[in-house]
This record gives C-alpha cells, structure tokens and sequence, in this order.
C-alpha cells in the first residue's frame, strides 16, 4: 500500500495562500516592481478584462467578445519591455496605484494542482500631478496552478463593475 504524503487539502486550507498571493501581487504591482511580478504568472497564462454591455444582466453582460485586454505570457512580457523603453506614452509618467484586495472566495477544489478564487478590488490610480484619483472597481475569477515554489496565476478573467471607463485609457494590469 503507498500513502500520499501530500495533505489532504480543501478550500479552507488554501485561502492563507490565496490570500497571501493577492497581498504580494499587489504589493509588486502598486511598486512597480514588473519582473518579480511576471515571476508570479505561469508560463500559460490567459489574462482577460471582457467589455461590459450595459443592456445586458448577469453572465451575459460579459459575453459580447470583446476584450479590453486578452493577453497571454508573450503579451504581458511585450508590454512590460515596452514601458521600459520611456516611450509608452500612455503611461508616462507611470500610474501610482494603490490596491485594496477583499472578499476572497476560494472555490472547492476540482484537482489537487489547482485552485480557483474569486476577489473584489479596489484600485486607486492617480497620474502625474491630477488633482484627484481614480477608483477602478472590479472582481476578479483566478485560476492557479499549485508548483513547488508556490502559486502560479494560470487564469484571470478581470470583471469591471464600470461599463465605461472611469479613465482615459487602461494599461495597468488589474
């Protein structure tokens, strides 16, 4: 008879480690501190912001196909080496950024190298020398993958609570 070694894990014990990871990537984010950050993301990442239709109610309000972003690995890392050469004018100055993280629900677990979470969010965005900030609402449904150096962002589908965009643009990530 071989035992499994590994616990046995259930959602419960999972959320310290989700929690953990939100609290981190947020941290990394609002420093701007990209290259620890991608080191959080797995190398199949699919990263989503869907458009909001506003005639529409529930799951369906997101499914008009269009995306504010839909990025994978080689996207994220694009975007970030562009806004290290200085002429992403989009971001220049950079965004300062404060997240606030909340209401983390981690999902039963279907397999035991993944896990799937959900969150509120709150991100804080002011540019240059603006007089006032932006709040950008949002709720996030996160799939990660358990490795041996912890959780990997495998998934992320980003859900605006604004059909319209509070700001002039969006090149932060969520």
């Amino acid at each position: 008879m071989t035992e499994n070694l590994q616990p046995a894990l259930d959602a419960s014990s999972m959320l310290p480690l989700v929690t953990q990871f939100y609290g981190l990537e947020s941290m990394l984010l609002d420093e701007q501190r990209f290259d620890e950050w991608v080191g959080l993301i797995d190398d199949e990442i699919r990263y989503a912001v869907p458009v909001r239709a506003v005639h529409k109610r529930g799951d369906d309000e997101y499914l008009s196909g269009g995306h504010r972003m839909e990025d994978n690995k080689a996207r994220i890392l694009a975007r970030l080496a562009r806004l290290k050469t200085g002429h992403a004018w989009v971001e220049e100055p950079p965004s300062r950024t404060v997240r606030l993280v909340g209401s983390v629900y981690v999902e039963p677990l279907q397999a035991p190298d993944t896990v799937t979470a959900t969150c509120a969010v709150f991100v804080y965005r002011l540019r240059g020398q603006e007089s006032e900030g932006t709040v950008i609402a949002l709720r996030r449904r996160d799939r990660f993958k358990r490795t041996p150096t912890g959780l990997k962002l495998a998934e992320r589908t980003v859900l605006m609570a604004d059909a319209v965009l509070p700001i002039a643009n969006l090149a932060i990530f969520l």
